[in-house]
């Protein structure tokens, strides 16, 4: 876990925040369709595969539609 997972337990100054990071998560669902969002992230290059690569996320708008992301892309 990286310093910045947990802020709400610790006092920490915004100067002391690890820069914003933007990040192409891409996502396939269990019968092959594919999908991908891009986000800004607080997190290391590594953190951000460890929190994402590998995670199911739910990108249904009024249904279910479970998606598991199977890699990153870091935008520079």
């Amino acid at each position: 876990m990286t310093k910045n997972a947990n802020l709400s337990k610790k006092n920490i100054r915004n100067d002391e925040l690890l820069p914003f990071i933007n990040v192409k998560v891409f996502l396939k669902d269990k019968d092959g369709k594919e999908d991908h969002f891009t986000t800004p992230i607080r997190l290391t290059e590594e953190g951000a595969r460890r929190y994402y690569v590998g995670r199911w996320l739910n990108m249904g708008i009024e249904d279910d539609y479970m998606m598991k992301c199977y890699k990153i892309e870091i935008i520079h």
